[in-house]
């Protein structure tokens, strides 16, 4: 995977005139039908590119096929994500219906078979869709519409309703496991893989909009962060938080995908000071950001830090966390299994948190052994104990395989 060709990347100069076109038609509200056009044949061309034979779903596994893959879906994607992020920079609002409709069309696909990595890459370029219209947004600080974006409800495979940053933002979509883009190369030991690669990808692409490098990576990681505060303010109640805070949930956190952040400490500090001043909090809450109130707000960067802290290392976590289809499940550590536990559907506990597969092989091997201990005495409840346990257990089974890519 060395050659141009294997990449199959757009003409440059073709790419550089469909962004000016894209800033000349948004400059004037008469050429607004011109520029639905240029981005509506920009996204047919983006489709059958995507439903072309470079991005078959069959092949056999290897760390230069998903390199070839990853980096002609970002090629066919550069016109559109830069289109996207002129949009979302210079734009009024009315744009926002329109890079919905494109979101939908390429972040929700048809079920299909082959190989799983490469079905999992297929929701991908709507993660970078998702990243140019973010960053372009903060950048022109449309806090409003930046959580319109994210929080807008969609309907995925099985009529699934979900949120854009709820089916996209890094570890909650398909194949946004950290794990899964170590592959690509320098980064096999990063914390957030995922993270950082977008960070590079777009370290370019912003270029339209952003005039200096100086303060790309703090809105980068500030964009990230806002929406761990989405994704938190969506799904996790003031008295949820407030759990937290005392220790009620036997965690000081409440989960969320979190991005660079989570390591990056300088940076994260610094944004956080920035949101905890008055007028970047009233900016923040009146554009409903944690819910539109300044104690949801404060709560919820406590339980951020927090939560960047055990992702780090220095809070140890109680608990590792998967979703299966829409059934949430939590596998304690191995020293502390409890099947019955395996049924609760807390709604605070939220996605996954990696776990290395020797430790869940070690896991299970505990809980199968404990399964067949507990099996023996009488419990009371509707259920047989045997056919209880034994349904907790087959769930063990599928969420640990699951995480094994098995």
């Amino acid at each position: 995977m060395s050659s141009q060709a294997d990449i199959k990347r757009q003409n440059p100069q073709s790419v550089e005139l469909m962004v000016a076109s894209d800033k000349r038609f948004l400059a004037k509200p008469e050429f607004r039908i011109q520029l639905g056009d240029l981005i509506g044949e920009e996204a047919r061309k983006l489709e059958r590119t995507l439903n072309g034979p470079d991005f078959a779903l069959i092949g056999a596994f290897s760390n230069d096929l998903i390199m070839q893959r990853v980096a002609r879906a970002e090629s066919a994607m550069e016109s559109v994500a830069r289109i996207v992020g002129v949009l979302g920079r210079w734009g009024t609002g009315s744009e926002l219906r329109l890079v919905l409709d494109l979101r939908i069309e390429f972040g929700v696909r048809e079920s299909m078979g082959g190989l799983v990595t490469l079905i999992n890459l297929r929701t991908y370029p709507a993660v970078l869709l998702l990243y140019a219209y973010g960053l372009a947004l903060l950048a022109a600080r449309r806090y409003t519409d930046l959580l319109k974006f994210l929080s807008v409800t969609i309907v995925t495979e099985r009529d699934n309703t979900t949120t854009v940053v709820s089916h996209l933002f890094l570890t909650s979509c398909a194949g946004g496991e950290n794990n899964a883009w170590k592959f690509l190369p320098g980064l096999e030991k990063r914390k957030t893989p995922l993270s950082d690669h977008l960070h590079d990808v777009f370290q370019s692409w912003t270029g339209d909009y952003l005039f200096s490098s100086n303060g790309y990576t703090t809105l980068f990681e500030d964009c990230e962060l806002l929406c761990s505060l989405a994704y938190i303010s969506i799904g996790t109640s003031k008295e949820d938080l407030q759990q937290a805070t005392s220790g009620a949930t036997g965690r000081s956190f409440a989960w969320c995908p979190m991005g660079r952040v989570s390591w990056d400490g300088q940076t994260r500090r610094r944004i956080m000071e920035g949101w905890a001043r008055p007028e970047a909090a009233d900016e923040l809450t009146k554009a409903d950001f944690a819910r539109g109130q300044p104690e949801y707000l404060k709560l919820a960067m406590s339980r951020l830090n927090n939560l960047a802290g055990a992702s780090n290392g220095s809070v140890r976590t109680s608990s590792a966390f998967f979703r299966r289809g829409s059934l949430t499940m939590a596998v304690v550590p191995t020293s502390d299994w409890n099947l019955t536990n395996l049924n609760d559907t807390d709604r605070r506990i939220r996605l996954l948190e990696e776990v290395p597969a020797d430790d869940l092989i070690s896991g299970l091997t505990t809980a199968a052994k404990k399964a067949a201990g507990q099996a023996k005495q009488t419990l009371s409840g509707s259920e047989p104990p045997t056919q209880k346990l034994c349904l907790s257990f087959g769930r063990l089974i599928a969420v640990c395989c699951q995480a094994l890519h098995f």
